[in-house]
C-alpha cells in the first residue's frame, strides 16, 4: 500500500511556424515551391514526493518512505525544409521531384535530491535517479512521383529513398555514445474519383518512420510512483509504418440523405510498446534501486506484428411527415 503526495510546478513554451513559397513557371504545370518548418520548445519544473510505502511480507512489514525534490529542465528544437520541383508530361500529368531534409535535437536535466532530516532541507543529491541526455536526429528524404489529373480521378504516386541517424549522448550518470543509422523505403499514394457532385471516393497509402522520444531513451528510473516504476531505453530503434485509409460518401442536400464509409488499416514494424514486470521477489534494477516485491517496473519496448484496423459506417434519411433526419452508425475497431 502507499500514500503518497505530489506536487508540481511548471513553466514551458512551444513554438512552431511554417513559410511556403511557391513559383510558377510560363508553361503549364511546371512550378518550384519551398516549404519551411522550425518548432523551439523550453520548459522548466519543480516538483517534490512524499510516499508512505508498506510492503506486507511474511516475516513482518516492511516500510519505506520516499521523500525527495526535483528540478528539471528541457529543451529543443527542430528544422525541416522541403524542395519540390514539378514539370509537365502531359496535358493530365506531372511529374516531381523533391527533397526533404531535417533536423531535431533535444536536451534533458533532471536534478533529483533527497530530503537531509539533519538540517532540514532537500541536500543529498541522488545520483541514481538525476539525469542528463542530449539526442539529435537527422533525415535526409529524397523522393520521385507522378500525378495525373483528368478531372473527375486525380491521382499520385511515389516513392522515396530516407536515411535517418539517430544520435544519443547520456552525460550523467554514465557517459556514452549512441549512434544508429535506419535507410527506408518509403512508398505513398493518392486516388480521388468523382462520381458526380454528389459522390466521390478517396483512397490515400502513405508509409513513415517515427523515432523514440527522449524520455523514451533515457536510461533512468522515474519513481514518482513507487510501486510502479517506470524507466527508458536507449536500445529502441525507430517505428516503420504503413498506413491505408479509403472513405466514400454519397449525399442528397436537397433530399437530406447522407451516407458515408470509411476504412482504415495500420501495420507498424518496431512499434514502440510498453513491457511491464512484476517482482515476485525484492530485486536490485540499479545501483541502489530496489523493485519490492509485487511493485511493478514498465519499460518501452520495439515489438512486431502491430495492427490497427477501423471500419464506420452511417446512414442519414429524412423523416418528412416530422421534418426530422434519422441517422445510423456502426462501426469495427481492431487493435493488436
Amino acid at each position: 500500500s502507499t500514500l503518497s503526495e505530489y506536487n508540481d510546478e511548471s513553466f514551458g513554451y512551444n513554438f512552431n511556424n511554417n513559410l511556403l513559397y511557391r513559383h510558377s513557371f510560363n508553361k503549364k504545370g511546371r512550378t518550384i515551391s519551398f516549404n519551411s518548418r522550425t518548432g523551439i520548445n523550453e520548459s522548466d519544473s519543480d516538483n517534490d514526493l512524499l510516499a508512505l510505502n508498506q510492503y506486507y511480507e511474511e516475516t513482518g512489514d516492511v516500510n519505506d518512505t520516499v521523500n525527495q525534490l526535483t528540478d528539471a529542465y528541457s529543451k529543443g528544437y527542430s528544422l525541416a525544409a522541403e524542395l519540390m520541383y514539378t514539370e509537365p508530361i502531359s496535358d493530365f500529368g506531372q511529374m516531381y521531384v523533391r527533397y526533404r531534409p531535417s533536423y531535431s535535437t533535444n536536451y534533458s536535466l533532471s536534478e533529483t535530491y533527497n530530503y537531509d532530516y539533519d538540517y532540514d532541507t532537500y541536500s543529498i543529491f541522488d545520483t541514481i535517479l538525476s539525469s542528463e541526455y542530449n539526442n539529435d536526429y537527422f533525415t535526409n528524404h529524397l523522393g520521385t512521383g507522378l500525378r495525373f489529373n483528368t478531372g473527375k480521378m486525380n491521382l499520385m504516386a511515389g516513392v522515396a529513398v530516407q536515411r535517418a541517424d539517430l544520435i544519443s549522448n547520456p552525460v550523467f550518470p554514465e557517459t556514452m555514445d549512441i549512434e544508429k543509422k535506419f535507410t527506408n523505403i518509403l512508398p505513398d499514394a493518392m486516388l480521388r474519383i468523382t462520381f458526380s457532385r454528389s459522390s466521390n471516393l478517396r483512397a490515400h497509402y502513405r508509409s513513415n518512420t517515427q523515432a523514440p522520444s527522449l524520455s523514451q531513451l533515457q536510461n533512468v528510473v522515474d519513481n514518482s510512483n513507487p510501486l510502479s516504476m517506470t524507466a527508458g531505453n536507449p536500445n529502441l530503434k525507430q517505428s516503420y509504418s504503413h498506413t491505408v485509409m479509403t472513405r466514400y460518401q454519397l449525399s442528397n442536400i436537397m433530399r437530406s440523405k447522407f451516407m458515408y464509409i470509411l476504412v482504415y488499416l495500420r501495420n507498424t514494424s518496431d512499434y514502440i510498446s510498453s513491457a511491464t514486470y512484476t517482482a515476485a521477489r525484492d530485486t536490485l534494477i540499479g545501483e541502489g534501486i530496489v523493485l519490492n516485491r509485487g511493485s511493478q517496473l514498465t519499460i518501452p519496448v520495439n515489438v512486431d506484428g502491430y495492427w490497427n484496423a477501423r471500419l464506420f459506417f452511417t446512414l442519414g434519411l429524412p423523416i418528412e411527415k416530422i421534418k426530422s433526419n434519422l441517422n445510423f452508425n456502426t462501426g469495427i475497431t481492431y487493435s493488436r
